[in-house]
């Protein structure tokens, strides 16, 4: 592993291993033209227009971009994320193209991050690229809808025609180099962290994060801000070129390695502490092509081991051979002063024991040349004159094996300062270039170039790409700030090549590039250094992995979303369906748009109850009319649709035949639906009927036993004395009647008590009366105060005629609306129910099913349905409705239920419905409700199911039908309802329309 310094590629940018001199290429002039943005009839942009001049020639550039607003937090998994942006790269080979990656953003603005095609030619190839280009960005969008589930394609409009101004933005940064590797923990899902290895390479979230972190005021504001990438695919032999030169530099790194021989332009000297290496102090450049000046002073204690026989051969004044073994104690000092030529180093090992005892005086001065060979393959000529002054004893005797001969010729000189200092036990030069730090470098480059190399090779089979990194900022402070989030973005010493802020030469040609990047036109001035693969200066090479730095954001960011659960995978896409009435289109959940095969239900599917769940807002009542007209249109199928909202009234304008739409309201002043509870309907007994009266009132008005006797025998009553009278009993007279049955049985407990008023009589009375006796009379009376005011809707409706006969209400073909509003509260239960009744009362009568298929939908449901608990008044095995689930299929009679809580139906309804339709839902026991029914685990195994039940867009539901044959009939499929044209309408616009239309 290679010892990290702060920062080390020094020795790449500047220690090239070549002695050539690096030429720099310069830019060619080009004059910006225009630049042209072209938009749609819809108002988004189709595409940007560039035009430029450059060597006497017009070219044009067409850019066709898309924005990416959200996508699934899928993209937080780094795997996915990469491995899908990699695969979108891999798949981009288009000769003459360049992929573009764009972020930018203005204060007050979202963020853009968008993805397009950049083309370039001539003038008169402009209509060609642009189709080209369009084909090519739908190829894209493809390509990233396809890799990223659920993601948000959008184009862009006239809205952000702010990016393209900020195209003209003065302040402009260009970066070379290799993302870094990401510092998280890895993969994020939702909001938990896995430990994951570090392998995600993120330039796009700390570039994005940091450049809207602006804060003023207290408010966040950010800079403004243009970041344009542009990749081109690298052909083959771009890439063989590259491994070559690579090959080529690492060879004379390996051999200047073996030979000792350096050829480095610059280094870091260090200063020593102790053993081995310290940190690095001062820093010399020096350039080494001969002879060397070097002054040392040096004064410490040695040990000295040889091993091996050493042969001299001097022309001067020494000469020695020696074998033994020898021990040498020394004390001594000297001072040496000469020229020396050293290029390289040469370090012998020899196999030598000598022990020494000696005591010298004098003073020697020696002259003299020497040569030397040796098998370090150095060659070394130096001349030097040396002076010592030695006081010892010495004792010597040795034994040597092994010969060493050496022999230096060369000349060597260099310029420079150069301390050394060394403390403790020094082993090594005290002075000097030090060999050990030449090899380091020289492995450290190698090291540099193998990886390389390795990218390189690589990339025969994945491909490479010229990458150009551009920045253009409204200020000089932006401009900083996106130059050191770059560099955060990019340093990594472990990484082949370093960030580089990229310098001109001069303002002239800072000016020049500015119209290069203003026109994204590629500069193409040389890069003169061998050790670097790319061929232009402002370039980098970089592989599709390196490339992931530029996928979609992990994060939400402004304007952009990456939080939300993608559409779960056990949604079904159909695909083509049978012929039928057209309900939506479905939902591709993989790419999370609109598609194109319709959702239809055939007659046969829609033999059953139906239930239509959501919250307020949530697209119920759009389904609702399309469910109607549809059906009407489609298979003249017969509704009646209880509605407390008016919100219902547009569907006579969606009606085939207008004629065949009816309506209804209990307002007395608009078309008031007169009908008799009271009434025993067609075929229905006397008896049968007024033991469900009676039982409706009790159970809907919380009534006990005692009340349901005298309901019943008051009903019976009643309808005695309207035969005897001839005359139609209604709400009016049975409330009459039970009045009179309290006064006699008043009487009858009291007595006669003298001549009194009437009051004070009933007063007198009750005091007689049994208290449950006088409780369930007065519960009678107090709840029929409604049908007691003659000014109340109720009464208007329900007591005066002419009176619509129940049965009447489901014969013909029709789709009739009938608004409840006006009716309270209080008593609606009571009048849906003896409606509801009286219909299945009549159709269980009659010996025939009913001509028609007919629904009977109610709005609000959960207010009408009430589920006994056991703990009412009056004990019921099963309610009307209950009992309908059960049959009314039976008779060609089917029920619709809309409601906003579909746990608070009873579980008898719910479990028959066989059609099941679910917009958005915000409680749990709903939603637990809704996915266990469909045959899902809603706590364990389809968790991601529950929790999209809340996250469904408006107007989108789950459709799943039970009755079906195979069991991938059976799925939740997600639908996108067809928007049919509703509006709310007055109540004097309705009646002028509704009058036009039908008569």
């Amino acid at each position: 592993m290679l010892k990290k310094f702060s920062n080390p590629f020094r020795v790449v940018d500047k220690g090239t291993t070549h002695k050539k001199t690096i030429v720099s290429g310069d830019l060619d002039h080009i004059e910006n033209q225009e630049i042209e943005p072209v938009y749609k009839k819809n108002g988004t942009l189709d595409y940007i227009l560039f035009k430029h001049k450059q060597n006497r020639r017009e070219w044009i550039r067409t850019l066709h971009l898309f924005r990416v607003a959200s996508v699934s937090n899928e993209v937080r998994d780094k795997t996915s994320n990469e491995e899908a942006f990699k695969n979108i790269l891999n798949d981009f080979r288009r000769d003459g193209s360049s992929l573009v990656v764009l972020y930018a953003y203005k204060p007050g603005e979202n963020i853009i991050i968008g993805y397009g095609i950049l083309q370039e030619g001539p003038l008169n190839k402009r209509e060609q690229m642009v189709k080209e280009g369009r084909r090519s960005v739908n190829v894209l969008e493809t390509q990233f809808r396809s890799a990223y589930n659920n993601i948000e394609i959008v184009p862009l409009t006239y809205d952000e025609s702010w990016v393209i101004d900020s195209i003209y933005y003065e302040h402009m940064t260009m970066a070379r180099g290799i993302p870094k590797a990401d510092s998280s923990l890895g993969s994020r899902v939702g909001t938990n962290y896995s430990n994951a290895p570090k392998i995600g390479r993120q330039v796009s979230e700390i570039l994005l994060k940091g450049m809207t972190a602006k804060t003023v005021n207290g408010q966040i504001e950010g800079y403004g801000f243009l970041f344009l990438t542009v990749f081109d695919p690298l052909p083959k032999e771009e890439i063989r070129r590259g491994i070559s030169l690579l090959q080529n530099e690492l060879g004379k790194a390996d051999s200047s390695s073996q030979m000792g021989e350096s050829e480095n332009e610059n280094f870091s000297f260090p200063l020593l502490f102790g053993y081995g290496f310290g940190e690095m102090f001062g820093q010399s450049e020096v350039d080494t092509i001969g002879a060397s000046e070097t002054e040392t002073v040096s004064q410490g204690e040695s040990q000295t081991r040889t091993v091996g026989t050493s042969e001299m051969n001097s022309e001067g004044m020494s000469q020695q051979t020696s074998q033994g073994t020898s021990l040498t104690n020394t004390d001594s000092s000297s001072k040496s002063e000469g020229n020396g030529g050293n290029v390289g180093a040469s370090l012998i090992v020899q196999d030598t024991w000598n022990w020494t005892e000696g005591n010298t005086e004098g003073q020697s001065i020696a002259e003299g040349q020497s040569n030397s060979i040796s098998q370090g393959m150095t060659e070394t000529n130096s001349e030097g004159r040396s002076e010592s002054n030695a006081t010892g004893v010495t004792t010597s005797q040795s034994s040597a094996q092994g010969t060493t001969t050496s022999q230096a010729v060369g000349e060597s000189q260099s310029q420079g300062n150069n301390q050394s200092a060394a403390g403790g036990v020094n082993m090594g030069d005290g002075a000097g270039i030090s060999r050990q730090i030449k090899d380091h470098y020289q492995a450290f480059l190698a090291e540099i170039l193998k990886i390389n190399e390795v990218r390189y090779q690589s990339s025969l089979r994945d491909g490479m790409f010229d990458c150009r990194m551009m920045v253009l900022t409204e200020d000089e402070e932006a401009k900083l700030a996106a130059e050191e989030l770059i560099k955060q973005a990019y340093m990594d010493k472990e990484a082949p090549l370093p960030i580089r802020i990229c310098t001109f030469k001069s303002k002239e040609e800072e000016r020049l590039m500015k119209r290069y990047v203003k026109g994204l036109v590629k500069p193409k001035a040389l890069d003169g250094r061998n050790v670097v693969p790319e061929r232009y200066r402002f370039s980098t090479y970089v592989t599709p992995f390196e490339a992931t730095a530029f996928n979609l954001p992990q994060d939400n960011l402004h304007g952009y979303i990456s939080s939300f659960d993608p559409i779960p995978p056990t949604m079904a896409y159909v695909g083509k369906m049978q012929e039928g009435a057209i309900l939506g289109k479905q939902w591709d959940r993989n790419l999370n748009l609109q598609g194109k095969h319709n959702f239809t239900l055939t007659k046969d599917q829609l033999r059953g109850h139906i239930g239509i769940f959501g919250g307020t807002g949530t697209g119920k009542t759009v389904f609702t009319q399309r469910f109607i007209s549809e059906l009407h249109n489609k298979f003249d199928m017969n509704f009646l649709l209880m509605d407390w909202t008016k919100n219902h009234r547009a569907l006579i304008n969606q009606v085939k035949n207008p004629k065949k739409f009816r309506f209804n309201s209990f307002d007395p002043n608009l078309m008031p639906l007169h009908v008799n509870l009271v009434r025993t309907p067609q075929g229905v007994s006397d008896y049968k009927w007024n033991s469900v009266f009676a039982e409706l009132l009790c159970f809907s008005m919380g009534l006990g036993d005692r009340s349901l006797r005298i309901i019943t025998k008051v009903m019976k009553l009643t309808k005695e004395k309207a035969r005897e009278g001839n005359y139609e009993p209604t709400m009016k007279h049975f409330i009459e009647e039970i009045a009179v049955l309290f006064l006699s049985r008043m009487s009858q407990h009291a007595g006669d008590r003298g001549d009194r008023s009437i009051s004070a009589q009933i007063r007198n009375q009750m005091r007689f009366m049994p208290s449950n006796e006088q409780q369930s009379f007065g519960s009678l009376i107090e709840r029929m105060e409604e049908w007691m005011d003659e000014e109340h809707p109720a009464f208007m409706t329900m007591c005066k005629g002419p009176f619509m006969p129940i049965e009447d209400l489901v014969r013909g073909d029709f789709v009739h609306l009938i608004e409840g509003a006006e009716i309270p509260k209080e008593i609606r239960p009571f009048v849906i129910n003896g409606l509801a009744a009286g219909i299945f009362e009549y159709c269980a009568a009659r010996d025939e099913k009913l001509k028609k298929p007919t629904y009977l939908i109610f709005e609000e449901a959960q207010a009408v349905l009430q589920e006994p608990t056991g703990n009412e008044p009056l004990n019921i095995n099963e309610t009307i409705f209950e009992t309908m689930s059960r049959e009314a299929r039976n008779y060609n009679l089917f029920i619709g239920y809309v409601c906003q809580s579909p746990e608070t139906l009873p579980p008898l309804i719910f479990d028959n419905m066989p059609i099941r339709v679910v917009f958005q839902l915000s409680s749990e026991t709903a939603k637990s409700k809704i996915v266990s029914a469909g045959g899902r685990d809603p706590n364990r195994l389809d968790v991601d199911l529950v929790k999209w039940l809340s996250m469904k867009p408006r107007g989108m539901c789950l459709i799943r039908l039970s009755n079906f044959d195979r069991i991938q009939e059976g799925q939740f499929v997600a639908v996108k309802t067809i928007m049919n044209h509703t509006e709310t309408m007055t109540n004097n616009f309705f009646k002028t329309l509704y009058y036009k239309k039908t008569k």
